[in-house]
């Protein structure tokens, strides 16, 4: 329960708070309110631009049923692909255009706009995954870029028969 006269500057220090009265009973968990704050920081550098989507998918090569399948899209229309990255580091993948704000101007640097609706900015979006989930093959085409991922699940986490002795 916070007191009543306790007062907060802003939300990172509400955060902070509520973690430190959790971290006490957090034996064997200790990396889940770590993850908890990455999270908030992922989510605070993350504009929500470009949109995405996260998509079940069924692949001709998940014959294990403990398999599940799974498609990232983002819509980058007028992006070229050889100015993306995506980088997966310590279970976070990253998709960066790291473009100057061209406004009033061509990425290809062809034209001039004398009117313009759609950006071209830079923009950084991160997801966590778990680590269960594997990154597979990613395509570029009609301005969408996809990204593959299975989940497979850890074989401890199988459910197992247990012999009657």
């Amino acid at each position: 329960m916070v007191p009543k006269d306790l007062t907060f500057r802003s939300a990172d220090e509400l955060f902070n708070y509520v973690a430190d009265q959790f971290r006490p009973l957090s034996v064997g968990f200790d990396t889940m309110l770590g993850d908890l704050a990455h999270f908030k920081t992922i989510h605070t550098l993350s504009s929500g631009w470009p949109r995405a989507n996260i998509v079940e998918v069924t692949t001709p090569d998940q014959e294990d049923k403990n398999q599940k399948g799974y498609l990232l899209e983002l819509a980058l229309a007028g992006i070229p692909k050889e100015d993306l990255t995506i980088e997966l580091k310590d279970d976070i993948l990253t998709v960066k255009y790291e473009k100057d704000d061209v406004t009033g101007s061509d990425p290809r640097g062809d034209r001039k706009y004398l009117h313009q609706e759609v950006a071209y900015r830079a923009f950084t979006r991160s997801w966590k995954l778990g680590p269960d989930i594997q990154v597979g093959a990613a395509s570029y085409e009609d301005g969408v870029l996809s990204i593959n991922f299975t989940k497979v699940a850890p074989e401890e986490e199988l459910p197992r028969l247990i012999e009657i002795k």
